[in-house]
C-alpha cells in the first residue's frame, strides 16, 4: 500500500479529532463515558493500522461550554520480529470541543499534541508506517494485542486490512479541525541505522474538514547534527492549503505552499545564505504519482522546475536555474575573493529523467556574461557554455588573459549509466582542442612563476654506491608490475600562434594522446623565432612509478628565446643550438634517468657558466712548473667571459655518471679554445676525471709555447663529485714531456748540421774546392 508522510501523518490525526467529534455525538447521547471513548477510538485507529499495536491512556472529560478531552498516552507500535518500535509516540493529547458544536450541527475541534516522537524508518523497500497500515512483508511476526487492553473487543480488528473506511459521525461533515503540534521530534533513517532528526517548534494546522480547503503553517528551527559535533540550522515557515475531502475520497493531494528558509547556518560553511523564498505546488494521486512544481528566489537570483514521478520513474523537467554569480560571491566573500563577476548570471536549462538506478540528462549550461578572475599577477576574463547528455559532454570557453586568447573546447564520449563506479573508468574517449593566440608572458612574471622562493636547501650527502644491475631490474619489475589505468582515450590538439614568451616570439602545432596508463606525444613542434624543435615523448604510469622515454630534436634554435623561462643566472645567454637530446627518466621512491646529448652550437655567450675558476687553475699551474714560473706574471687577472664561437658537446648523463664523451669550446675571437673529455660521479665516492687540453692564446700560451714547443696546456680535473680541483702533476709530468722532447730535437740538428760541416770540410780538402756541386749534392743524400 503506497503513502505518503503526508497522508500518513494527516490521517492519524484527522480520525483523532472525527473520534472526538463522535465522541461528543456519543456522550450526548449516551451520558458520556471515557471508557467507551477510548474502545471507540481504538477500534478505528485499529482498522487504519491492522499490523501495528495500538496503546491509548486514561482519557479524562470536562464539561462545561466546551467538552474538554484528554489523553495522557498514545503509541502506535509495529512488532518488527522480535523488536518493537514506536513509530509514533505522544505523551499528551487533548482536544476540545464547543457546546454549540453539537446544537449546530457542526463547528471547529480544536486538538493540541504535545511532543509528539514520529520515526520514519525504511525497511527493505518499504517502511515501517506502510507496513503497519497493511503493506504486511512474509515471515514477519504477527502484531500481538496491546497490553493496555484488557477487553479484546479493545483491539480487535476487522476480517479484511483493505477495509479501512472511516465511521464518521453525522455531525462531523460539516465539522472542522484545528491541530496544534508543539515540539515534534523527527527521526528517519533505516532500521537499526538513524540518518538524521528533525525538531519542529510548531506545526499547526487550521479548518481540517470535508468542506473547506484546510491551512497550515509550520514555523520551525531545524536542527541537523553532523558526525564532527558541529550543527546545520535553518529556520523555515510553511504556509499553504490543501483539500483533504479528496484526500478522503479520492486518495488524492493536491497543496498549494509557500516555503520561506531563513537563518540558515550550515556545518563547516563559513558563508552567509541569504532567505529563500520557494512557491510549491504539489499533487499526489491515489496511484502514488506526484506532480510538484517549484518556483524560487533569492536575492536577485531564481529558479523553476517540474517534478513527476511514478512508482519507477521520476522526471524533473523545465529546469531552468539562473543563478547571480554575485549573489554566491555574496555568499562565500573569502572564497570567491578574486572573482569580479559583474552582471554575469550563469544559467542551467534541461531535463533530468531517472529510470529505475538510471540517468538521463540533458542540460545546458552558459554563462550571459564575461566574468573576471583577479590573480596575484594576472586577470583573465571567462565565458563558458556547454551541454550534458547520458552519453557526451561538449563545453566550450573563451579566456582572454595577457593580453591574448586561449579558446578550448571539448568533447568527451562517455556512459553514465555504465556499471564502473569510477568515472574515469565510464568516460570512453575525448578531443580536446586548445588554441593560444597573442599571448604575452612578461619576464618578471615567468621568473616568479616558475621559480618562486624557496628556503635554503640541505646539502645533499655523498651515498653509497648503487645496488647491482641485478637487483635494481628486480626492483623495476616489481615497481612497473600492476598497471593502473587511469586515463581514458582522447587526443589533446595544441596550436599556439604569436606567444611573447619573454620577449622571445614562440609558436607551436601538435598533439598529445592518452590512453590507459600512456602519455604518447608523437610530434609537437614548436617554433622559436628562427630556428625549431621537435618533441617526442612516451609516459607509462604504472602502481608505484612513471616511466619516461623522450626525444628532443633542434635546429638552429636560438638559447636566448628561453631567456624568460631559464633560472635567472644563465639570463641572457645566446647561441645557435643544434642536436639532439634523447633519453629516459623513471620516478618513484627517487629520480633515475639516462639521457644522452649531442649539441652543437655557434656564436653564442653562455651566461652563468664562469670558466675563470678553471683558468685561474691552470694559471696556477703554470707559475708552479719551472721553466714558466719566473715567466707567468704573478699579478695577472683571468677576466674572460663566456663569449663562444664554437660549443660542441656529446656525452651521457646518468644521476651518478656523467660521461663527457667530447666537448669543444671555442672563444670570441679565439682567445679560449679548449676540448675535454672524461667521467664525473656526482652522487658518489668515486673519483672524477675530466682530460681537457686547454689554448690561452691572450697570454699564457706564448710562454707554453716557448718553453715547451706548443700552445696546448694539458689540465687533467679529478675530485669527488662535481667539485674538481686541477691536478699539478699530470700537467708537469705532460708539459716536461714535451720540454724533452723539443730539446732532444734541438741537439739532434745540432750535431747533424756539426758532422756535415766536418765532412764537408774533408772533401773539400780532397777535391781542393774544384767540386762544390758534386759533395753539396753527396751531402744532401746523407743528410
Amino acid at each position: 500500500m503506497k503513502s505518503s508522510k503526508l497522508k500518513i501523518v494527516l490521517s492519524i490525526f484527522l480520525l483523532l479529532g472525527l473520534v472526538a467529534g463522535g465522541a461528543l455525538w456519543y456522550v450526548v447521547s449516551t451520558k458520556i463515558k471515557p471508557e467507551e471513548i477510548r474502545k471507540l477510538t481504538l477500534t478505528e485507529l485499529s482498522k487504519v493500522f491492522p499490523n501495528a499495536e495500538i496503546e491509548l491512556g486514561k482519557i479524562d472529560l470536562g464539561i462545561g461550554a466546551s467538552i474538554k478531552l484528554d489523553a495522557e498516552k498514545f503509541i502506535i507500535r509495529y512488532p518488527l520480529k522480535k523488536e518493537k518500535i514506536d513509530i509514533f509516540k505522544v505523551n499528551y493529547l487533548s482536544a476540545k470541543i464547543p457546546v454549540w458544536t453539537i446544537l449546530m450541527g457542526g463547528g471547529a475541534v480544536d486538538l493540541i499534541v504535545d511532543k509528539p516522537e514520529v520515526k520514519y524508518l525504511s525497511y527493505g523497500k518499504s517502511n515501517l508506517w506502510q507496513m503497519a497500515m497493511g503493506d504486511k512483508k512474509k515471515g514477519e511476526s504477527k502484531p500481538t494485542q496491546s497490553k493496555s487492553s484488557k477487553n479484546k473487543k479493545e483491539t480487535s480488528r476487522p476480517e479484511s486490512a483493505e477495509n479501512n473506511t472511516l465511521s464518521v459521525p453525522s455531525f462531523a461533515a460539516n465539522s472542522s479541525l484545528n491541530l496544534s503540534f508543539n515540539d515534534i521530534k523527527l527521526e528517519y533513517g533505516e532500521v537499526g541505522k538513524t540518518a538524521g532528526k528533525i525538531d519542529i517548534n510548531k506545526f499547526m494546522v487550521k479548518n481540517l474538514g470535508l468542506k473547506k480547503d484546510a491551512a497550515y503553517e509550520i514555523n520551525s528551527k531545524v536542527m541537523l547534527a553532523e558526525n564532527d559535533g558541529k550543527q546545520t540550522s535553518l529556520k523555515t515557515l510553511l504556509i499553504g492549503e490543501f483539500n483533504f475531502k479528496n484526500f478522503l475520497d479520492n486518495g488524492e493531494i493536491s497543496s498549494k505552499a509557500v516555503l520561506t528558509l531563513s537563518d540558515i547556518n550550515v556545518a563547516n560553511f563559513e558563508g552567509s545564505i541569504p532567505e529563500f523564498r520557494n512557491d510549491i505546488d504539489l499533487k499526489v494521486s491515489k496511484q502514488g504519482d506526484v506532480s510538484l512544481n517549484l518556483a524560487g528566489e533569492f536575492e536577485r537570483s531564481n529558479y523553476k522546475v517540474e517534478v513527476n514521478m511514478t512508482n519507477e520513474n521520476i522526471s524533473i523537467e523545465n529546469i531552468l536555474i539562473n543563478l547571480m554569480l554575485m549573489d554566491l560571491k555574496n555568499m562565500m566573500p573569502a572564497q570567491m575573493a578574486t572573482l569580479s563577476p559583474g552582471k554575469s548570471v550563469a544559467q542551467l536549462s534541461g531535463v533530468v529523467r531517472l529510470k529505475g538506478e538510471k540517468i538521463y540528462p540533458d542540460l545546458s549550461y552558459k554563462l550571459s556574461d564575461k566574468v573576471r578572475v583577479n590573480l596575484p599577477d594576472m586577470a583573465l576574463d571567462l565565458s563558458s557554455s556547454g551541454r550534458v547528455t547520458e552519453s557526451r559532454l561538449t563545453s566550450v570557453s573563451n579566456t582572454n588573459l595577457f593580453g591574448g586568447a586561449v579558446d578550448a573546447s571539448l568533447t568527451a564520449n562517455y556512459n553514465l549509466n555504465d556499471k564502473e563506479t569510477d568515472f574515469q573508468k565510464k568516460l570512453k574517449s575525448y578531443v580536446f582542442n586548445l588554441d593560444l593566440n597573442n599571448l604575452k608572458f612578461e619576464k618578471s612574471f615567468l621568473q616568479k612563476t616558475l621559480y618562486p622562493p624557496q628556503k635554503e636547501e640541505v646539502k645533499r650527502k655523498d651515498v653509497k654506491s648503487q645496488s647491482s644491475p641485478q637487483k635494481k631490474a628486480a626492483l623495476n619489475k616489481k615497481e612497473a608490475s600492476g598497471t593502473v589505468p587511469l586515463l581514458p582515450s582522447g587526443v589533446i590538439n595544441i596550436k599556439a600562434k604569436s606567444i611573447n614568451l619573454g620577449g622571445k616570439n614562440m609558436g607551436a602545432n601538435g598533439s598529445i594522446s592518452t590512453k590507459g596508463n600512456s602519455v604518447d606525444i608523437k610530434n609537437l613542434k614548436f617554433m622559436l623565432e628562427r630556428g625549431e624543435a621537435n618533441v617526442k615523448t612516451n609516459l607509462k604510469m604504472f602502481k608505484n612509478i612513471t616511466k619516461t622515454k623522450f626525444d628532443i630534436g633542434m635546429k638552429n634554435i636560438n638559447i636566448s628565446s628561453f631567456d624568460g623561462v631559464i633560472p635567472n643566472q644563465f639570463s641572457g645567454s645566446k647561441g645557435l643550438f643544434s642536436g639532439n637530446i634523447s633519453g629516459n627518466a623513471s620516478t618513484g621512491k627517487k629520480l633515475n634517468y639516462d639521457v644522452k646529448v649531442k649539441l652543437n652550437a655557434s656564436n653564442g655567450e653562455l651566461k652563468g657558466i664562469d670558466l675563470k675558476p678553471y683558468l685561474e687553475k691552470v694559471y696556477s699551474l703554470a707559475k708552479k712548473i719551472p721553466g714558466l714560473d719566473k715567466k707567468v706574471d704573478p699579478n695577472k687577472k683571468i677576466d674572460y667571459t663566456g663569449d663562444f664561437k664554437v660549443f660542441n658537446l656529446s656525452g651521457q648523463f646518468k644521476p651518478n655518471h656523467y660521461l663527457i664523451r667530447s666537448s669543444e669550446f671555442i672563444g670570441l675571437d679565439n682567445l679560449i679554445e679548449a676540448k675535454a673529455n672524461g667521467n664525473i660521479y656526482p652522487e658518489t665516492k668515486k673519483e672524477a676525471k675530466v682530460y681537457a687540453d686547454i689554448v690561452e692564446n691572450k697570454y699564457l700560451s706564448n710562454y707554453v709555447e716557448a718553453y715547451a714547443g706548443t700552445r696546448t696546456i694539458p689540465v687533467l680535473f679529478k675530485g669527488q663529485g662535481v667539485a674538481l680541483n686541477a691536478d699539478y702533476q699530470y700537467t708537469v709530468k705532460k708539459l716536461t714531456n714535451r720540454v724533452i722532447k723539443k730539446n732532444k730535437s734541438k741537439v739532434k740538428k745540432k750535431v747533424k748540421k756539426k758532422a756535415k760541416e766536418e765532412i764537408k770540410k774533408g772533401l773539400d780538402k780532397i777535391f781542393k774546392g774544384k767540386e762544390n756541386k758534386k759533395i753539396d749534392k753527396l751531402l744532401k743524400g746523407l743528410f
